[in-house]
């Protein structure tokens, strides 16, 4: 496919995620630790919501011909290290043996 077919477009996906300090560390390094470690968690749970959300939205738009079967989870290595990620599996409609994605 050359680049000059390639159709880009632009999709919002929002999600929601918040994190605390619950407690005052004893020091400056402590703090970072502490903060870094809220950071991470976080992100992994925004790297979650968001892959959830967008297989949603793919779902929907897809509807026409796949539908939902369950959900599923698997491990994928992200930015945050090894997640346990939600995952749809779909089918193709009118299938009613096999045609799992």
């Amino acid at each position: 496919m050359s680049p000059s077919t390639v159709k880009e477009r632009t999709e919002v996906i929002s999600v929601v995620c918040s994190l605390s300090v619950s407690e005052m560390a004893s020091d400056v390094k402590a703090l970072e630790e502490q903060i870094m470690e809220k950071v991470q968690q976080s992100g992994r749970e925004f790297y979650a919501k968001v892959f959830a959300a967008f297989q949603q939205r793919w779902l929907q738009e897809a509807g026409r011909d796949y539908t939902a079967v369950r959900w599923r989870s698997i491990n994928q290595v992200t930015p945050f290290g090894l997640l346990r990620l939600p995952v749809r599996v779909v089918r193709k409609r009118g299938k009613t043996q096999g045609g799992y994605f």
